[in-house]
């Protein structure tokens, strides 16, 4: 299937994942995985189109698995496993200048 060329980005894997009709559901690991690695390039860089949408998709499978839809629990969690994530260094972008 063509979908699967056509997708770009770090979360290409997790897409191809993400899609009940290409390969098995994601693992909650891989969901956590998505979400932070979604977390990283938002915040450093703008995201593009198919990777929102693929942030979105891991977003919302891990607040419904994880979490049961409740969105305090999911941010108590956020916060506090966003301490130990933010510690890995970020790469810096080039500046274009």
């Amino acid at each position: 299937m063509t979908i699967r060329k056509t997708l770009t980005g770090p979360l290409a894997a997790f897409a191809t994942a993400a899609l009940p009709a290409l390969a098995a559901e994601p693992t909650a690991e891989s969901l956590r995985q998505a979400f932070w690695t979604c977390e990283r390039q938002a915040s450093s860089a703008l995201v593009g189109l198919a990777d929102a949408a693929q942030c979105s998709t891991a977003y919302e499978q891990l607040l419904q698995r994880e979490f049961q839809g409740d969105f305090r629990k999911f941010l108590a969690w956020w916060q506090s496993q966003r301490r130990p994530q933010a510690a890995a260094p970020a790469p810096v972008p080039e500046s274009p200048l």
